[in-house]
Parts: structure tokens; sequence; C-alpha cells
């Protein structure tokens, strides 16, 4: 199926990526480049791996809703590193 778009929709289109991925983008050419994750990502996907949670496909949208994100993950790790997950504000004023 070939359709004509017109050219606010390619804009919209184009500011979302979209066209950059159909037209094989050079930057997302090498997808080897950004499959490693760096350290930081690491500890990251290690600690969402410690959930030991069900896979989300094989739940009730119920269940997959109450499964570990990557936030829960985030804030272990920060946990682990005794840093704080909220930045602690003095003052605030009006």
């Amino acid at each position: 199926m070939n359709q004509k778009i017109s050219r606010r929709e390619f804009a919209t289109l184009a500011g979302s990526g979209v066209v950059a991925i159909a037209l094989g983008s050079p930057l997302l050419a090498s997808a080897e480049a950004v499959s490693t994750p760096d350290a930081q990502m690491k500890a990251v996907l290690d600690e969402l791996t410690s959930f030991n949670a069900p896979p989300t496909e094989k739940l009730s949208p119920m269940n997959a809703r109450n499964n570990p994100t990557v936030a829960d993950a985030v804030m272990g790790v920060l946990a682990k590193r005794r840093k704080p997950a909220v930045e602690m504000v003095g003052d605030v004023n009006h």
C-alpha cells in the first residue's frame, strides 16, 4: 500500500522520528552501538532482574500492573548506594 501524505503529516511524522526510522537514518543504523548498556544502566537492569518478576506477557493486566518497573529498579540502585531518590529541598518561597 503506497499512500501519499500531506506536507503537514510529513512534518508531524518527521518530528516524531518515524520518518528517520522509515528512511533508515544513519543514527539508527548502528543498533550494536546502543545495544550494550553502560555501567549505570547495567546496574539498573541487574536490579530489575533481581526482582525475579514473572514475564509481563504471561500475566493478567491487573497482575502485570503490579510487576516491578524500571523506576523500582532505579530506586533500588539508589538505596544500595545510599543516595536519596528524591532531592531534598531546603525551602520554597513564593
